[in-house]
């Protein structure tokens, strides 16, 4: 496996294409986020 890289500090920002040039890859997990079990959270569409 690559070894990952990591950034000692943290920023915030409104929208993801603000750090597109910085990252090679973006993984979204909404399990449990979105739903629980196979039922969508009221609200979460």
């Amino acid at each position: 496996m690559p070894k990952a890289r990591c950034l000692r500090s943290m920023r915030d920002i409104d929208e993801v294409n603000e750090i597109t040039e910085q990252a090679e890859a973006f993984v979204f997990d909404a399990f449990g986020v979105l739903n629980v079990g196979e039922t969508l959270i009221e609200g979460a569409d």
